[in-house]
């Protein structure tokens, strides 16, 4: 499976999602439904983190890469992966690539 294509030079942030997220209303929805479909509990959900270039929500690590942010096939690319400390990878997203 194809990894991340970052734009060289930009910087990439990490985040997290809150309540007082200043996302756009219609990311947020997204971002919601990509998780509850992904089957990660609404618990954890805050404690995923979210990867950003340029202000652009890039991969959703275990859960999701962003459309427009794939490799190409056989060009290498980023693979991001997240694990809540002290727990086992949750089966139900680990190994999920996403749209």
């Amino acid at each position: 499976a194809g990894g991340v294509a970052l734009r060289p030079g930009i910087p990439i942030t990490l985040r997290f999602r809150h309540s007082g997220d200043p996302t756009q209303q219609a990311d947020r929805h997204r971002l919601k439904r990509l998780l509850q479909q992904a089957g990660v509990p609404p618990w954890l959900r805050s404690h995923i983190p979210l990867i950003y270039q340029d202000d652009s929500l890039v991969v959703i690590p275990g859960v999701a890469i962003m459309p427009g942010w794939r490799s190409a096939a056989g060009a290498g690319g980023l693979h991001f992966r997240w694990q809540p400390a002290g727990s086992h990878v949750l089966p139900a997203f680990a190994d999920s690539s996403g749209p």
